[in-house]
């Protein structure tokens, strides 16, 4: 399929590449040039402009946008909105705020747009492996894009969620369990390294962890990965950033009266990481840096 992707950052770029692996026509923009050439070297067709991108596109045409949430989404989505016609679709795959999504969808469907809202995750690793894909919108749309998200997703790894935010909804849930378990490990290896025992080797228990136990797992593993390169973590300072997910859940299980202690702890520990000093916190940015090569702050 024809396809536009808007946004050529980390899980963008890797996006683009599958599909142009797996035999798409991909035409990408980026705002800085670097991106586009090194897709344009691997086979995709790039645009230095985005509002030309429409006039490249056979109809119904397929716009991807992949960006930051907040104003930058909603200024390109804009953008596109106007220059797009009836039965084209545009695809939100960012960490949107499933509100923003039901309502882009509610603006792009009085100019006959269709608007598909994608959670996406996997880390970078999914580009080699394929990602797991949580869509909102339309059955038609949905049905209309699912080669491109069967192509981009690991087996049996993406879906149809329901109506429009329903795929940025189930996504902001994944953020939040994900933080819950991504604090568990953290404060366990704190344990580990300042309980009882004082020399205990966290590189190989983490190995020993990822291999047939209760807890193995992707985050394990990538707490192996970061623990291997630095058993102290003592490059790493322990300030863990927040993408807003874990809060926009917390708020959503306020609102409806549901216990969320797990989520809510881990969100408030982010916050704490920032004012105290913690070797969990620690694992915590070094996981997050593992997966998703979110930037630390280093010593």
């Amino acid at each position: 399929m024809e396809i536009a992707i808007l946004g050529l950052g980390r899980m963008g770029k890797g996006i683009a590449l599958r599909l142009k692996e797996k035999g798409h026509d991909v035409l990408a923009w980026n705002r800085s040039p670097e991106p586009r050439e090194e897709v344009k070297a691997q086979g995709c067709r790039v645009v230095d402009d985005h509002t030309e991108i429409a006039k490249l596109l056979a109809p119904p045409r397929i716009v991807w946008l992949m960006l930051p949430s907040g104003d930058v989404t909603e200024s390109i989505f804009t953008s596109m909105l106007g220059q797009l016609a009836p039965g084209d679709i545009i695809i939100d795959g960012g960490n949107s705020q499933y509100k923003d999504s039901i309502r882009r969808s509610q603006l792009a469907s009085l100019k006959g747009i269709n608007f598909v809202d994608v959670g996406v995750s996997g880390g970078t690793l999914a580009a080699k492996i394929g990602y797991c894909t949580m869509a909102g919108g339309s059955k038609e749309a949905f049905d209309h894009i699912e080669p491109v998200l069967r192509d981009m997703s690991v087996e049996s790894g993406y879906m149809h969620c329901g109506s429009a935010g329903t795929g940025h909804y189930v996504k902001m849930v994944h953020n939040a369990i994900e933080y819950a378990q991504m604090q568990a490990i953290g404060e366990g290896f704190d344990v580990l390294k300042n309980g009882h025992y004082k020399d205990l080797d966290l590189p190989a228990i983490s190995r020993l962890y990822c291999n047939g136990s209760i807890i193995r797992g992707y985050l394990m593993d990538c707490t192996r990965q970061a623990l291997e390169k630095d058993p102290a973590l003592n490059k790493i300072a322990d300030f863990i950033e927040d993408n807003g997910e874990g809060k926009w859940t917390v708020q959503e299980a306020l609102e409806h009266d549901i216990p969320f202690l797990s989520g809510t702890h881990a969100l408030s520990s982010r916050y704490l990481s920032r004012q105290e000093e913690s070797f969990a916190y620690k694992i915590v940015a070094a996981q997050r840096n593992e997966f998703g090569s979110h930037k630390v702050k280093e010593k």
